[in-house]
């Protein structure tokens, strides 16, 4: 045992020698009070999570210096889950071992029945750095993702932008379920990315390479896509695609015009690399069960709805409307929706002003398109101090009736260089069918939201980097 110590820690000390490797990561415990009309009455609900303000995580990186003006890079970087000590996140994709996720409702933040699988799901890429610029490879961020902390005004999860992103482009079913909380009750948009199905819209892709210009004249963009990992043919017709038919096509622009004012834009497309469908012959299939609601389609309640042997036809006491069996509509390959935001930030004297659009269009019959419009500013009253106030509006464009407008005020103090702690207050007024509520990732009460109603929270935590 004592030699095998020995022979790892001399290989850490050769690594170390030649590559700069670094452990890292961010600490992020809050406790949530919510206040929301849910189906069977007004409730008071009591969460904590751990990406309220910063998604906490656990992170290697390294680089070495390789000669020839070139730099290998590499990072290793996943979720933490402080409530129950779970590494990684299923909901990045890749893995269906976990049945809760880092965000979610309430009673499930904490409900795992078996492992996370995918430790590293922010991040696990390789790279180069040159005077060309930087070329990634392996699971990653987006560019759109990256981008959109400049959209929002406290550049915090919760109250805001990203807080409205999180529950439009995360998996859902309806509003009936208690499972989701996005405004357009018809999305189910996440199960679309590439291979890997229950991949954010918005977030880290697998099997991605992404390629980053050296950053001129105050301008940075970067472009990346992700490649399917099935090859097409007649067997597995509905269950893969060849690299130039699948996943996501991303790209920002990132402007510093001056040290006053910063624009930016992005834009994201997706395509599907597995259609989701339902086994032949068999009641219900890829979640869609009246009695449980999950997964991509959703039935009516009564009898599952039954695919017929090759075709794409439902039969049953209860067949499912037009607008759910996407199956029938979306085929491998297909764009499935694509997104974009754009926005400004203005820095004077002691305030930072921000103003951004984000727009979703979807290319599926009878799913919604959603606008969101953000705007908010940040002041720092003191070196210590910053106080915020920003609003959110939400608009379904294909149902006008839904809408979501969220308030939010913020106060962050600095107790030092790593550590800070912050109190944020939310309310959100709903129409129509709308659920949705300031909290990252929608966390709400374990009874599901009712629509239409007014949801307002107070949360508060510490945030801790390292």
């Amino acid at each position: 045992m004592k030699k095998s110590l020995i022979a790892l820690a001399a290989l850490a000390a050769v690594a170390s020698a030649q590559a700069d490797v670094t452990v890292y990561g961010t600490l992020d415990p809050s406790v949530i009070i919510q206040k929301l009309p849910t189906t069977t009455g007004n409730a008071t609900a009591y969460a904590t999570s751990s990406a309220m303000d910063q998604s906490s995580q656990l992170g290697f990186k390294g680089s070495e210096d390789i000669g020839g003006g070139l730099k290998v890079i590499f990072d290793l970087q996943g979720d933490l889950t402080l409530g129950n000590g779970l590494m990684g996140n299923s909901n990045s994709g890749n893995s269906g071992a976990a049945t809760a996720t880092v965000g979610g409702n309430a009673s499930a933040a904490n409900a795992v029945t078996a492992p996370q699988a995918d430790v590293f799901n922010r991040n696990a890429y390789v790279g180069l750095v040159g005077s060309a610029g930087t070329v990634k490879i392996g699971r990653q961020f987006t560019p759109f993702h990256e981008n959109q902390v400049n959209n929002d005004a406290f550049g915090m999860n919760s109250g805001g932008f990203l807080a409205a992103l999180s529950q439009l482009t995360t998996t859902g079913t309806s509003t009936t379920s208690g499972s989701n909380f996005m405004i357009n009750t018809k999305s189910m948009i996440s199960a679309f990315g590439n291979s890997n199905v229950g991949v954010n819209s918005y977030g880290s892709y697998a099997n991605g390479i992404s390629y980053e210009l050296p950053t001129t004249n105050g301008l940075t963009v970067k472009v990346m896509q992700t490649f399917g990992e099935t090859a097409l043919t007649a067997a597995n017709a509905n269950t893969g695609l060849p690299s130039s038919s699948s996943g996501i096509s991303s790209i920002k622009a990132v402007w510093d015009v001056n040290p006053s004012l910063k624009l930016n834009a992005a834009y994201q497309t997706t395509r599907a690399g597995v259609a989701p469908q339902p086994a032949v012959g068999s009641a219900g299939g890829s979640g869609c069960d009246p009695t449980t609601a999950v997964g991509v389609y959703d039935c009516a309640v009564g009898t599952a709805a039954v695919k017929s042997a090759g075709a794409n036809v439902y039969t049953g006491t209860t067949a499912i409307t037009a607008q759910n069996a996407i199956s029938g509509t979306v085929t491998p390959g297909q764009q499935v929706f694509s997104v974009n935001q754009y926005g400004a930030q203005y820095t004077m004297g002691q305030f930072r002003f921000t103003l951004s659009q984000f727009n979703l269009q979807q290319f599926v019959t009878g799913f919604d398109n959603v606008s969101l419009t953000h705007t908010g500013v940040l002041y720092a009253y003191s070196p210590v101090l910053d106080l915020g106030l920003e609003y959110t509006a939400v608009k379904d464009k294909s149902v006008t009736a839904n809408t979501a407008n969220t308030t939010a005020a913020l106060a962050r103090y600095k107790l030092s260089k790593t550590t800070y702690v912050w109190a944020l207050y939310d309310t959100t007024a709903n129409a129509g069918t709308s659920v949705m509520n300031g909290n990252y990732s929608g966390i709400a009460a374990s009874a599901g939201p009712a629509t239409g109603g007014t949801v307002s929270s107070f949360s508060t935590g510490i945030r801790y980097a390292f």
